[in-house]
């Protein structure tokens, strides 16, 4: 092999593995986006439950069991 195909190997290969990481890092974003806006809606539910609980205090409170 001579040294410029070498030499374009190399710069390939450097192409290659800088895309791949950039894909990578890209896809760790989306991922911790997610879990973001998975917790805004985990304690927009806890507010909603806190607004219903305020406007009814009563419902809810108590469990009747009878065995």
């Amino acid at each position: 092999m001579d040294i410029a195909a070498h030499a374009t190997l190399a710069s390939q290969m450097q192409v290659k593995q800088q895309s791949s990481l950039q894909l990578m890092d890209k896809a760790m974003d989306q991922g911790e986006r997610q879990i973001d806006l998975l917790d805004e809606m985990q304690k927009g539910d806890a507010a909603a439950k806190q607004v219903q609980q305020a406007a009814e205090p009563g419902k809810g409170g108590n469990i009747d069991v009878t065995v």
